[in-house]
């Protein structure tokens, strides 16, 4: 492959420098006041050769390879230029014989111990069908040693003519002799021979631009490939052994900045647990960002949880001493009531006997033992006891319907809910009602796994900008909705909205069928 790829690059250069001749070549008949000086000169009219040398030296000055030029006219006179004043001409007349516009011939002159290249063609004019004479360019022969000499004394690289004749060498005593190889250095076309010690190869260069079939010979010391391949073997095994120095580096510091940030995690976890009030917030790393970010969530959520037990269990204390008493009043209450109630009996003030045992059934029921769930049936005898109680205070001033399914009756709930919502309606709907008496509806039916109960009035209607229950004042609605919520979820309590059958209100009670 080493091998292949320098033939390869030799002859791409090659062709490279070819082309460059040719394009110079072409732009030399070109111009057009070159072309006249020369016409002038077939005609031997006395003129000046400015164009050509002018040509010639943007050439040399723009050029890092040509060192001289040179063009020969058919009469044999000629014009040149060159760098630093360097005189070269070739001699060998028999070179310059059967010369053809088309391709350039090569061949090499030495002088002053430099060793130079000729490229030569003939210039001709198509459009007066003649010859003007022939165009050299003389390239050092350091140019193509920048592609020939090798790194190592003993890798030689070289080319030679077709007819084994040595044209470029890095030795100069080795320019035009014949080459020698001995018979087990031949190979067969351009694979390589090799023996113990050399490479040998060959490789020809064809170019449709060049007369001459060079061919590129290499001779490779299998010594040096050797040394270099050891080199490289080295350079890969210190480069193998610094790659892996550096990744246990790179490994061992993210390794402890990884664990530093667990253990830092691990702690934040151990002070958590021995003290959640004083808990602060560990700012997240890239690494275990998620993880810090979610304990962080964590933290909070069991935080504002204890909070909320506290908070529940000081609630439950209050609750409990509530419902003792609760044990103890009820007890004096109802026995008071029937005293009162079996008085008016005896004086037969049946109205009142009947509104006080109505009082004794509405706290019968509303205390209900202390317990917070009872019956459905017994939730709307409650609240029918309180609407029988009101209907006494003021006789004119509504009237009840209801329209209950009786299939919701067997169903539990949590007490008291429909009785503040209708004690709201009285005292907000009907205080500034012209036409008396007001009414109102109480609905209660079945919808899927949901039980709901509707409250409608026709009385003076709501400001729904100030619903009951999210203002202070409406406390008794704001408890109803807050129990319902910690008994079924943040899906079920009470909702307003205007009543579509007349300019009143509609208050909408939803809770969850519960048969336990």
């Amino acid at each position: 492959n080493y091998i292949n790829s320098t033939f390869e690059e030799i002859e791409s250069s090659l062709s490279a420098t070819l082309s460059k001749l040719t394009d110079y070549s072409l732009q030399f008949i070109g111009y057009k006041n070159i072309k006249n000086e020369l016409i002038a000169k077939q005609y031997n009219h006395d003129t000046s050769s400015g164009s050509v040398i002018s040509f010639f030296d943007s050439i040399l000055t723009s050029s890092d390879f040509i060192e001289s030029i040179e063009f020969i006219l058919s009469d044999g006179d000629k014009y040149s230029a060159s760098k630093d004043n360097i005189k070269l001409s070739l001699t060998d007349k028999s070179f310059f014989e059967n010369l053809s516009s088309r391709y350039f011939r090569m061949t090499y002159l030495v002088d002053n111990d430099n060793t130079y290249y000729a490229f030569a063609k003939q210039i001709y004019s198509y459009d007066r069908n003649y010859i003007f004479g022939s165009i050299v360019f003389y390239v050092n022969e350091s140019f193509f040693k920048t592609f020939t000499t090798s790194t190592s004394p003993s890798d030689v690289l070289f080319f030679i003519s077709e007819n084994d004749k040595i044209i470029s060498h890095p030795d100069i005593s080795y320019l035009g002799a014949k080459l020698y190889l001995p018979k087990d250095f031949m190979g067969y076309g351009d694979e390589p021979a090799a023996n113990s010690n050399y490479t040998y190869a060959t490789h020809t260069i064809n170019n449709r631009s060049l007369e001459n079939q060079l061919q590129i010979t290499c001779i490779l010391s299998n010594n040096a490939v050797l040394s270099t391949m050891n080199k490289v073997i080295l350079f890969l095994i210190l480069l193998l052994f610094f790659t892996t120095a550096i990744a246990v580096i790179i490994a061992v510091l993210l390794s402890r900045g990884l664990t530093y940030r667990i253990s830092n995690l691990q702690n934040k976890m151990k002070d958590y647990v021995l003290d959640h009030d004083n808990f602060n917030e560990i700012v997240p790393s890239n690494e275990i960002g998620i993880l810090e970010t979610n304990f962080n969530n964590m933290a909070h959520e069991i935080t504002a949880l204890v909070n909320n037990l506290k908070e529940e269990k000081e609630k439950q204390v209050e609750y409990e001493i509530t419902a003792l008493q609760s044990q103890i009043n009820p007890h004096f209450i109802y026995n008071v009531l029937d005293s009162i109630s079996w008085k008016a009996k005896q004086n037969s003030q049946y109205e009142l006997d009947d509104m006080i045992v109505t009082l004794a059934k509405f706290f019968r029921i509303g205390l209900h033992r202390g317990e917070s769930i009872i019956n459905i049936y017994d939730e709307i005898e409650h609240v029918k006891s309180y609407l029988k109680i009101e209907k006494i205070r003021f006789p004119e001033l509504f009237e009840v319907s209801y329209d209950i399914d009786n299939e919701i009756l067997k169903y539990k709930t949590v007490k008291i809910i429909l009785q503040p919502v209708v004690e709201n309606a009285i005292k907000h709907a009907f205080c500034d009602l012209e036409q008396k008496p007001g009414h109102i509806k109480i609905k209660g039916y079945l919808s899927g796994t949901d039980i709901f109960f509707e409250v409608y009035d026709d009385g003076c209607g709501m400001d729904f900008d100030n619903i009951p229950y999210t203002k202070s004042k409406g406390y008794g609605i704001i408890n109803v909705n807050k129990r319902i919520q910690l008994r079924y979820g943040s899906s079920y309590g009470i909702t307003y909205s205007p009543n579509p059958e007349s300019k009143g209100t509609k208050a909408t009670i939803k809770i969850k069928a519960d048969l336990n």
